[in-house]
């Protein structure tokens, strides 16, 4: 039986050639959760003024690169954006709006201790679209376990003065999986669940929780200390989501109400160029005949230096150049770790690379029970399944190996 598919259009038909997105990293918390591997730094005082200069030098800095094209979102992420005082939050909307033009979606990632009814106004007026929360969990010993600085009760007075504040589209992060010493994980994530559908988000993320090197969840794991479920129990309590949510699952770690996704999300794995301005931040866009992937190194003190005081580009990281044919293999694995169908001949021309070295690889999942496959308008339409889902890692291998090799510059 083939599942129903509840989202309309395809993945390719998403793309836009004059689009893109703007993603903006605030390196900045209060407290350093014990499972986080993200670039970020816990500092008393913030140095938000600074930082958002920065930003905005930064963002003139990269206007070139796209020329001639409109914005599809903004995407505060992070870190902790809500650690932002709400004049700078706004220096920074407006800055970016002068720089690029108006985007369709604004999201901005918050912590429930952040918000307050008047704050969650503050961020409605600026133009905020979308408001990302990281929950986590409901459950007072998980949230320990985790190192999260709020309460239960923070998470649901947060909702309400989102709510209040007339924000219609609020995405919840939650994390599945640990073990707090005397507790059972299957209770904890089926109460979680509950209490994320009694709150009624658009929009839910649903991760696993992994040990990251060198966090203090899998330091305590090296100590012989058991703090997250085994394969099969977490692919069990992926299970749970979507009959206990009443939502659908659109991408790998991804849920919503029909046709309620995250743009800026769904636009990166559509194949659309992308901006990341701060420290950690990942760019992709095209360069003439290759594509140009890079970071900004992770140091704030520098990038302060050069993109706030010199006015010149941060330091990278890395910068690397693909082939068009390993693009393409890179756009096959972004569709289909979604469940929108996509047709691996528009992806194709629309990246200006061959797909015959992928047929073999596609017809190899589609044996698998990985995608299915239909056809439209004489086009081959494929769709990942449940199955594919599951089992993303076996099908990002078929799709790569299948990628032939190129040399970069």
């Amino acid at each position: 039986m083939h599942d129903t598919i509840f989202l309309k259009g395809r993945l390719d038909e998403y793309a836009e050639p004059s689009r893109f997105g703007i993603y903006i990293h605030v390196p900045f918390c209060v407290r350093r959760c014990r499972y986080c591997a993200f670039f970020s730094t816990v500092r008393r005082h913030i140095p938000a003024h600074d930082y958002v200069t920065a930003l905005l030098h930064e963002a003139g800095l990269c206007r070139a690169i796209f020329h001639g094209m409109r914005p599809r979102s903004v995407y505060l992420g992070g870190g902790t954006p809500s650690c932002l005082p709400d004049d700078e939050i706004r220096r920074l909307m407006v800055g970016l709006e002068e720089c690029f033009g108006q985007a369709d979606e604004y999201t901005m990632e918050c912590n429930p201790e952040h918000v307050s009814r008047a704050r969650a106004r503050q961020w409605k007026a600026l133009g905020m679209t979308r408001v990302s929360m990281g929950v986590q969990s409901f459950h007072p010993e998980m949230l320990c376990f985790l190192g999260r600085a709020h309460s239960p009760d923070d998470a649901r007075h947060a909702m309400d003065s989102l709510r209040q504040a007339g924000f219609d589209e609020i995405s919840l992060d939650l994390i599945f999986g640990g073990m707090p010493d005397g507790t059972d994980p299957r209770q904890i994530w089926s109460e979680d669940l509950r209490t994320a559908h009694s709150l009624s988000p658009e929009h839910v993320s649903c991760y696993a929780l992994t040990l990251e090197p060198n966090t203090p969840l899998a330091n305590l794991h090296k100590r012989g200390h058991t703090v997250c479920v085994d394969e099969d129990t977490s692919a069990d309590l992926m299970d749970m989501i979507e009959p206990a949510l009443g939502m659908r699952r659109y991408e790998i770690s991804n849920y919503a109400v029909e046709g309620v996704f995250s743009a800026h999300n769904v636009a990166c794995w559509a194949g659309e160029p992308y901006i990341g301005l701060g420290p950690g931040a990942h760019s992709m866009f095209r360069s003439k005949n290759k594509i140009v992937r890079r970071e900004v190194q992770e140091n704030i003190a520098a990038y302060l230096e050069l993109a706030g005081v010199q006015r010149v580009m941060p330091t990278m990281a890395f910068e690397e150049h693909l082939s068009l044919e390993t693009h393409l293999a890179e756009r096959l694995m972004c569709a289909a770790r979604t469940r929108f169908p996509w047709a691996p001949d528009r992806i194709a021309e629309q990246v200006g690379a061959d797909i015959t070295p992928y047929k073999k690889a596609l017809n190899k999942a589609v044996s698998r029970g990985l995608i299915e496959v239909s056809t439209q308008n004489n086009m081959d339409v494929f769709r990942t399944t449940t199955l594919g889902i599951k089992l993303n890692n076996c099908l990002d291998e078929i799709i790569f190996e299948a990628a032939p090799v190129t040399p970069t510059a």
